[in-house]
């Protein structure tokens, strides 16, 4: 038995000095699909899978494995996989604006660092499945690091990022990492006629109306309007408008020929008008709605150009793949109506 320990032992050390090297791992998990061994087949999938190879290809990073619902990429240092994801995240938002309400793209993306062993086209060990448990804990339209990931970032990215509160097995902390540029994005939007405060769904198209829900019990807008008032109420549009996320913020889209106004200005059928915290949308002049942002609001794209933050303060990451660096101070896919027609 002791003879077998030290081969196994001997085994071990060959293959870590001839395959295993440290990298920065990505998972994307993508809502309601399946990739398929291969090349996915369905065109949703494909798309995703073609935006993060174009995504990942500048930066030294290719996808590795398709598992599920899961794409799967690897990048030789933290930095190119952050910019890989950020490229990435923008492709997403540019893809959803172009595109209708049931086939946007939404994705939870687990970005690690650590130990793998690679032959340069397979890659494998403890690593591979953490990133995946990461995205898996990140939810829709969210970017979650670990600790390893996070100490190979820039740090003034790194002042960017919030523990969250969620933890994986082996004391493995987790940290958010703003989705995209949220200073120009309403987080919440409040009706006066009723008081009522909705916070806005994390994804790229929110769809706006007085329909709850459609006859097969498909939630029809994200966003149900109400209106004390029971005539008023029939004059808010079953689909009344739609916000879509754009790299310069939210744009509002009418989808009525009632009367859609933004800051006092009519926006036709099938128009769109930028939208930012702060405005006001009147709806077909009965209903009013405020919308607000968050005040402490950043944008991950910015801070990677930054040179310096002040107030470093160190962290030392236990667990898989221990490491140190400085950081600064800081504190359901959803159905739209068949061809969105124009109607009350």
């Amino acid at each position: 038995m002791p003879a077998l320990l030290d081969l196994q032992t001997q085994v071990g050390g060959a293959l870590a000095s001839r395959f295993e090297s440290q990298q920065a791992l990505v998972c994307v998990e993508l809502a309601d699909a399946d990739f398929r061994v291969g090349q996915p087949d369905s065109s949703l999938p494909k798309r995703c899978y073609g935006l993060l190879s174009e995504a990942s290809a500048p930066h030294n990073g290719r996808i590795f494995a398709t598992e599920g619902d899961s794409l799967r990429a690897c990048y030789p240092s933290g930095k190119a996989a952050l910019r890989a994801v950020l490229s990435f995240i923008d492709a997403v938002t540019e893809h959803n604006y172009q595109c209708t309400r049931e086939d946007q793209i939404m994705v939870a993306i687990g970005l690690h660092w650590g130990p793998v062993l690679t032959n340069g086209r397979l890659v494998t060990g403890p690593s591979v499945s953490t990133v995946g448990r990461i995205a898996e804990a990140a939810g829709r339209s969210r970017v979650l690091l670990s600790q390893h990931a996070l100490n190979q970032i820039p740090r003034v990215t790194q002042a960017l990022c919030t523990p969250v509160a969620t933890a994986l097995g082996g004391d493995l902390e987790l940290y958010s990492l703003p989705w995209g540029d949220e200073r120009a994005l309403a987080s919440k939007v409040r009706i006066e006629e009723s008081g009522e405060l909705f916070s806005l769904p994390a994804q790229d198209i929110v769809a706006f109306g007085r329909l709850d829900a459609l006859v097969d019990g498909t939630r029809a807008n994200d966003i149900v309007l109400t209106h004390p008032d029971e005539e008023a109420q029939l004059a808010i549009s079953r689909w009344h408008f739609e916000l879509r996320r754009t790299r310069r913020g939210h744009v509002l889209r009418s989808v009525s020929s009632q009367p859609t106004e933004v800051d006092g200005r009519l926006v036709a059928s099938r128009e769109e008008a930028p939208l930012r915290p702060g405005c006001v949308v009147r709806l077909a002049q009965v209903m009013t709605l405020r919308f607000l942002g968050n005040e402490q609001a950043y944008s991950a794209r910015d801070a990677v150009t930054l040179q310096h933050v002040s107030e470093p303060r160190t962290i030392v990451s236990g667990g898989d793949a221990a490491c140190s660096s400085k950081i600064g101070d800081r504190g359901d896919s959803i159905s739209g109506p068949p061809a969105m027609a124009e109607e009350r």
